[in-house]
């Protein structure tokens, strides 16, 4: 996880360093490794306060913005993520990153067509943006006009750009449900967690397609997995349906 936040900050970074002087490039550089620290640990409030500082630090660092956005939306601050990430868009109007962190945050508020520009401009910029089609696969699942059949076309991209992605599998499975195909639902289910065991939601939606084939054995076998493992939405199905 560290490598990975690393790699993303290095770029957006170096440039910014250049020009700085020593003192304020090792001031920002030590906020950046608390940050990621804290960030491992979860301790996403700790993580925002030391971006908070690093761009007080750099202010026209987009880079830095973008990161404090991305903290924000794991600490559940969705309107002060979207104002880091208009930042960092305005000092780079291109940053497809920024444009998917700006995406999940208008998602927690339900403002799916705001997502949905965000991230048909970020594919758009980036073909290869995998956690778009990740995104706005499930942005037409979530929206009440959403198109399926677009839904499922990303998912299938998102699938050859990254084929281990239990995400998209979870989705092909939705899209399934939705056209009454129990049995293809329960086989991209069943894909999912094979690569993914903890994945509740998949527990419960593969609980869902066995109940439509009359499997209510397997299904309550599934909702109570799903149950132990965290969804809460199971429950109530159990506590009727499942002896």
């Amino acid at each position: 996880m560290v490598n990975r936040w690393i790699g993303l900050l290095l770029f957006g970074l170096l440039q910014s360093w250049i020009g700085a002087s020593p003192a304020a490039a090792q001031q920002t550089a030590e906020l950046l490794n608390s940050a990621m620290r804290n960030r491992e640990q979860g301790n996403y409030t700790a993580a925002i306060q030391d971006f908070e500082q690093a761009v007080r630090i750099d202010p026209e660092n987009a880079s830095l913005w973008n990161h404090l956005c991305s903290a924000r939306v794991e600490a559940q601050q969705y309107k002060l993520a979207i104002k880091a990430c208009d930042q960092a868009l305005t000092l780079s109007t291109k940053y497809v990153y920024a444009l998917g962190n700006r995406a999940d945050a208008k998602t927690y508020l339900s403002d799916y067509d705001g997502a949905m520009d965000d991230i048909n401009r970020a594919i758009a910029l980036n073909p290869t943006y995998t956690y778009g089609y990740q995104q706005r696969g499930w942005l037409n699942i979530y929206k009440k006009d959403g198109d399926l059949l677009q839904s499922a076309k990303d998912f299938h991209q998102l699938l050859k750009l990254s084929p281990n992605n239990s995400s998209a599998m979870a989705g092909l499975g939705y899209v399934q449900i939705q056209l009454k195909d129990a049995h293809g639902a329960i086989r991209w289910y069943d894909k999912a967690i094979a690569l993914s065991p903890s994945y509740a939601y998949a527990y419960r939606s593969r609980g869902i397609a066995r109940e439509m084939m009359g499997d209510l054995t397997g299904a309550c076998t599934d909702w109570k997995e799903a149950k132990r493992l965290g969804n809460t939405q199971v429950e109530a199905w159990i506590r009727n349906q499942c002896r």
